[in-house]
């Protein structure tokens, strides 16, 4: 069974501001970061479980080279994405002290 992947709308802001921010600090680290996320979202996507909890039912799958983590939540049908580069952020985000 696939399940289908889903971002939330936090987690695709979260991503274009990175680009963004990644991309003016130096031409094609924009590229480079968005490329490791989409590795980080591929490996979530294929096995969710195979990533540490994080807390409650939140796995935190690293992006290589960046101070970012996804966090995703996973069933049957779905893999749900969350990103942040801070976990105060995503603590805040989720109402987790």
């Amino acid at each position: 069974m696939t399940r289908k992947l889903v971002f939330t709308p936090e987690a695709g802001a979260d991503l274009r501001a990175g680009h963004r921010w990644y991309e003016s600090q130096q031409r094609g680290l924009g590229q480079a970061f968005k490329l490791a996320v989409q590795v980080a979202t591929a490996q979530a996507h294929r096995s969710p479980d195979r990533f540490r909890v994080a807390f409650g039912p939140f796995r935190r799958a690293p992006v290589r080279r960046f101070p970012f983590e996804i966090l995703c939540t996973f069933d049957d049908e779905f893999v749900v994405i969350h990103t942040s580069q801070y976990p105060s952020k995503w603590r805040e985000r989720l109402g987790i002290s």
